[in-house]
């Protein structure tokens, strides 16, 4: 519902919500979930549109959302990167 805000017709946001204004957190933290659960469902290009969205929102990426691009961009499942992430 918050990115479709973010899209409305009447409201053309082309701003940033930039990780140091606390009032954007809860917001940012949202749309990076968003997006780890479309790359866990399997929605490649949703879930890059959604990170990409993100980084465009909060360029400085102080969630590490960059790192996601190129596992997702490659079609990776998550499932994959989770357990390369457990193994360490």
């Amino acid at each position: 519902m918050a990115t479709r805000s973010l899209r409305s017709p009447t409201w053309d946001f082309n701003d940033l919500l930039l990780w140091g204004h606390l009032n954007n957190r809860p917001f940012l933290r949202a749309l990076k979930g968003f997006a780890l659960c479309l790359w866990r469902q399997g929605e490649f290009d949703q879930a890059r549109r959604s990170i990409e969205r993100l980084l465009a929102l909060n360029p400085p990426d102080n969630q590490g959302a960059r790192f996601l691009l190129g596992d997702i961009g490659e079609g990776i499942p998550w499932t994959h990167r989770q357990e390369a992430d457990s193994r360490g």
